[in-house]
């Protein structure tokens, strides 16, 4: 697998709203509903607020209906706002189905979780933004709240990384409420099936979402229209203040809302600067281009969230963007349909928040398991959610003095180390670069290797194999007690470091406590999350993964050496044994070597008789022979 070539940053929607041609914001007036009055302070004038009426205006998908025939990609060839139709552009009946059905779900879950004050009028659509027709003149949007026109675009080669866009362009008289809107759709982007939130792959899903809630009022043109809901007047400027800490600029927003959530998130009451406090809120993003800076929030301190000008591999949509809507003043939010958001959240990790995350120099504030050091080294993503890499580069600030990074050295670097992350946007931390081919969460982004147990899905965590190398493996917690599924067996893992795993292949646990705590918080939220007393509730998922491994490795380690005493001891005995036949047979060979040593003596004895017996017989003969020769001599 090349996956160092694969990063979910290269493939994330880059936001640039506020980039799109310049239009003259315009304001429908509308009847004035009747004031309600109470005892005491004054109340909100317009308590009945209800489920928004949403109108998505899909005729712009359809050549047949289409208002905008020059601007959209019917066929593969023909030149749009300057940019040549690719095949991938080309706007077909199942990429069309694909905007509905995601739109139709995007409306479900608004209606869900916001409630306006209803519309008494219709809605007089402008026609036009900018070079694009919108409604024919003289058009009304009956019966709704809220409504948009979806138009499927090219965008050129500069914009390739951006999934959507979209402003709003109508706001009402009374609230300002933004009313109507555009939406543009990068075609050549599109999944091949309609998305959900709470269905992997969901990131066309929540990046509609994102670009929706620039259309309903977080957005850097649409901050001065905010009003309080007590007293109906203007109040983002008093609640917005840049302050400087360690020469870098920080501008917090700290509306009623936020504030609350920043104070529950961070535990703290206010930040402090070197030009003072102020009460503690959400930082708003610096970075970027136009489209980014000042229309979201900070990336480094809430990555991962929705509302950032970058999306990532996982992102959720959090409780941050609730308490924005809320402050908008034109909006009640449902907090059920948030989801936790683990970064830089202290819950997810302990019992307790990260009281300098949010100001705090990340060198010296961040978890240690956040950051990353050597470019290319692979790794887990901080949640242990994704596998990827970590990008750094050599950088001197000696050479560079006046670049942004040196120049907020004691911020950006405190620690003087000589690498940066690869990207300004997010304050050039170094961090894990999920792979987008390596998500655990999602097995349609998940390239398993062909002869590994690993495993994707929601409830599956990144684990390091001893090796070096990185895996997905589905994982359950009870309470703070994390099981892993390794092929057909669950394993328990009670700490981080320890080596989990069949006998012949083992991998590594991550911190039981950040597995577990990270679950805790990524579930749904309750309706206040910001009391005092909350705090995510531990999960207890006690249905096993698979059997249990039926020896552990003691049990093993044990049979293996009484299995080694055994055969030491059978080695012994056969040797012995050997041992002993032989010294049996050299004994009887010698017994028999004594017994034959006296016939042998004897033996030799008769021979010596025998010998000189034929000697004598021999001498005898020799007589005879002369007495004969001497006879015959004689005769």
């Amino acid at each position: 697998m090349l996956l160092s070539t694969f990063y979910a940053l290269a493939l994330s929607h880059v936001c640039n709203h506020d980039s799109l041609p310049p239009i003259e914001r315009k304001v429908q007036i509308i009847e004035q509903p009747d004031i309600h009055e109470s005892t005491g302070a004054t109340t909100f004038p317009y308590p009945n607020r209800s489920t928004p009426r949403i109108v998505f205006n899909f005729s712009e998908l359809d050549k047949s209906t289409a208002l905008n025939q020059g601007k959209i990609c019917w066929e593969e060839g023909i030149v749009v706002n300057d940019v040549k139709c690719s095949k991938d552009d080309v706007i077909t009946a199942e990429k069309r189905n694909v905007i509905i059905e995601t739109f139709k779900n995007l409306q479900t879950y608004m209606e869900g979780c916001l409630k306006v004050t209803p519309m008494t009028t219709s809605i007089r659509l402008v026609p036009n933004r900018a070079e694009y027709t919108l409604a024919r003149e003289g058009d009304e949007a009956k019966n709704c709240d809220m409504y948009y026109t979806i138009i499927p675009r090219p965008y050129s080669s500069s914009e390739l990384n951006v999934l959507a866009s979209a402003s709003s362009i109508l706001d009402e008289s009374i609230e300002k409420r933004p009313i109507q809107g555009i939406v543009f759709i990068n075609v050549a982007k599109l999944p091949d099936k309609a998305q959900n939130l709470n269905e992997y792959p969901n990131e066309f899903f929540i990046t509609c979402f994102h670009e929706l809630c620039h259309a309903l009022g977080i957005s850097n043109s649409t901050y001065k229209n905010w009003i309080n809901i007590t007293t109906r007047q203007p109040y983002f400027d008093q609640n917005a203040k840049t302050m400087h800490k360690e020469k870098k600029n920080f501008t917090i927003v700290y509306t009623p809302e936020i504030h609350k959530y920043a104070k529950k998130r961070f535990g703290v009451e206010t930040f402090t600067f070197d030009d003072g406090e102020i009460p503690s809120g959400i930082e708003l993003e610096d970075g970027g281009g136009s489209g980014t800076m000042g229309s979201h929030p900070e990336i480094r301190t809430y990555y991962g969230e929705s509302m950032v000008g970058v999306s990532s591999a996982h992102s959720v949509i959090s409780d941050l963007i609730f308490a924005m809507l809320k402050d908008t003043g034109w909006y009640e939010v449902n907090y059920t349909y948030a989801q936790g958001h683990s970064w830089g959240n202290g819950y997810s990790i302990s019992t307790s928040p990260l009281n300098s995350f949010a100001v705090g120099a990340p060198q010296t504030s961040f978890p240690t398991h956040y950051l990353c050091k050597v470019n290319g080294t692979e790794g887990c993503t901080y949640d242990y959610t994704a596998i990827g890499e970590c990008k750094t580069e050599n950088y001197d600030c000696d050479k560079y003095p006046d670049d942004p990074f040196c120049q907020s050295q004691d911020f950006y670097n405190a620690n003087r180390e000589t690498t940066r992350g690869h990207s300004s946007v997010h304050d050039w931390i170094k961090y894990i670069i999920p792979y987008n081919n390596r998500n655990c969460l999602d097995p349609s982004n998940f390239e398993k290797p062909s002869d590994s147990k690993e495993e994707a899905g929601p409830n599956s965590r990144c684990f390091e194999y001893p090796n070096g190398k990185f895996g997905c493996f589905l994982t359950r917690c009870d309470g703070l007690d994390l099981y892993v599924k390794f092929g057909s067996y669950e394993f328990q893992c009670k700490k981080g470091g320890e080596k989990v795993g069949p006998i012949w292949q083992k991998i590594l646990c991550p911190n039981p406590e950040f597995i577990c705590r990270g679950m805790a918080v990524a579930q749904s939220l309750p309706e206040n999350p910001f009391a005092d007393d909350y705090q995510p509730a531990l999960v207890h998922q006690t249905e096993k993964l698979g059997k249990k491994f039926p020896i552990s490795d003691t049990l093993f380690v044990i049979l293996i050496a009484i299995g080694i005493v055994i055969i030491i001891v059978i080695v012994v005995v056969v040797c012995v044994c050997k041992r002993s036949k032989r010294k049996s047979r050299v004994y009887a060979m010698e017994e028999s070597e004594s017994d034959d040593l006296p016939k042998k003596k004897k033996k030799k004895s008769h021979s010596k008789k025998e010998k000189n017996s034929k000697k004598s017989n021999d001498n005898g003969d020799q007589e005879k022979k002369k007495k004969k020769k001497k006879k015959n001599d004689d005769n």
